[in-house]
């Protein structure tokens, strides 16, 4: 590389949504995935950009989502996140709900 980047940045990307950090998190995860789409194919780890959904990648990245919103909804509501987004449809749905019922006690 001779000190000189391949690549810069060339813009950022907020996202905010007024009344639900669930959301905001949902739509920061898909982001997150282009971008690590982006990066792996930079770094010749993938021949094209592109992840299955349901890749351990993808599993990893969402875990980790997950465990950044609910640190977010500690420091701003005092509790884990409640409704969050099942994006990848694993878990079914009774035990999603009995979850969200026992996080609102």
């Amino acid at each position: 590389l001779e000190g000189k980047p391949e690549r810069t940045q060339s813009g950022v990307v907020r996202t905010n949504c007024v009344d639900c950090l669930d959301r905001t998190n949902a739509l920061q995860f898909f982001v997150g995935q282009e971008v690590l789409k982006q990066q792996l194919t930079a770094l010749n780890l993938l021949p094209e950009p592109m992840l299955d959904f349901d890749s351990q990648v993808v599993t990893v990245l969402q875990e980790l989502y997950d465990l950044m919103g609910d640190h977010l909804a500690l420091q701003y509501a005092g509790s884990v996140a409640h409704k969050k987004f099942q994006l990848g449809g694993s878990r079914p749905r009774m035990m999603t709900s009995s979850k969200e019922l026992l996080t609102s006690i």
